[in-house]
């Protein structure tokens, strides 16, 4: 069984190791972006959580990507949230079908989306 901090590192390599070798920047800019306006605007976490999940699966099929991010940002941005954090949508509900990331609150998922840029930002 993991503890806390063997969990946080856990996730927090997986993202790394699914970013290398792809432009991240955009994707974890916008992201985050997402975040802090949603924990701002939404002091409950748990709300919070629910309406960025809501959000992203909502931005990885619209067009309005395409005034964000580079194309091949949009597809970077596209997988990490179809295909690593399987971001999905059952009836009214969205959740975060990655079992290590849904059990992430969402300081802690903020937090290792910025560790993440800032590492990807000095290691290439």
């Amino acid at each position: 069984m993991y503890g806390r901090d063997d969990r946080l590192d856990n996730c927090k390599q997986m993202i790394l190791d699914f970013f290398k070798g792809k432009n991240s920047t955009g994707v974890l800019d916008l992201i985050i972006d997402i975040y802090q306006d949603i924990i701002y605007a939404e002091p409950n976490e748990k709300a919070a959580k629910e309406k960025l999940v809501r959000v992203l699966y909502s931005l990885q099929n619209s067009n309005i990507l395409h005034t964000l991010l580079e194309e091949d940002s949009i597809e970077v941005f596209s997988s990490f949230l179809k295909d690593f954090l399987d971001i999905g949508q059952e009836s009214n509900n969205y959740y975060i079908g990655n079992k290590e990331f849904a059990q992430l609150d969402i300081y802690e998922l903020q937090n290792i989306l910025i560790e993440v840029k800032i590492l990807s930002a000095i290691h290439g």
